[in-house]
């Protein structure tokens, strides 16, 4: 009796191709997004959060982190990278799709509603304990993940170690920081571990 393989499973080099594509996207959506903080003048909370640049970074880093939250799963097929870190990933990686999603869309129009002082002072409400904290399933899950699939997969010779130091990286900085530089740096990663992954049985 042979097993019926799933849409994911029935062709590993289209899903590693999806990956590839997905996290490409994902790394400059994000970093594009950075930049335009660094190096456009700050014109106020709730302009910004309607600058073109970013309404466009957001929506299309979502549809990236979507992607990846549906191919990574398959990438422990028939490679040695960690299946529960791959798992763990796409789970922060949804959660990132939902972040990015909700600033892209939600954000800007709540915003529209108050002043730049206040938007400023809700900001800095976000800044406290319980804005650490509704952000906290995201940074736990992109951290754990990250690293787990960068160390596992270092210490298996999975991939390029250069790409699993990379997401590791990747794992520190989405603790550290909010979700684009850390979304640039994992986005690049999962595309370089994907792209040089060596194929052998089933892991983990």
């Amino acid at each position: 009796m042979t097993a019926t393989a799933t849409p994911l499973t029935a062709s590993p080099v289209a899903n590693r191709t999806a990956v590839v594509a997905a996290g490409l996207i994902a790394g400059i959506a994000c970093a594009a997004y950075v930049l335009t903080v660094i190096f456009i003048a700050d014109p106020g909370p709730v302009a910004s959060s309607r600058l073109p640049m970013h309404l466009a970074g957001n929506a299309i880093a979502t549809c990236a982190f979507i992607a990846l939250t549906l191919t990574l799963p398959a990438l422990a097929v028939n490679t040695r990278l960690p299946r529960w870190a791959l798992l763990t990933s796409a789970v922060g990686c949804a959660l990132c799709a939902a972040m990015t999603w909700a600033m892209g869309t939600y954000v800007p129009h709540a915003l529209g509603f108050v002043t730049d002082a206040q938007a400023r002072l809700i900001s800095d409400q976000e800044n406290s304990i319980y804005g650490e904290l509704f952000g906290a399933p995201k940074t736990l899950a992109c951290m754990v993940g990250f690293i787990g699939v960068g160390v596992i997969g270092f210490l298996r010779r999975a991939a390029s170690r250069w790409a699993c130091a990379l997401l590791v990286l990747a794992g520190v900085v989405s603790f550290l920081a909010p979700p684009w530089p850390g979304g640039a740096l994992a986005g690049f990663a999962l595309a370089w571990i994907a792209r040089t992954a060596r194929p052998t049985a089933n892991s983990a």
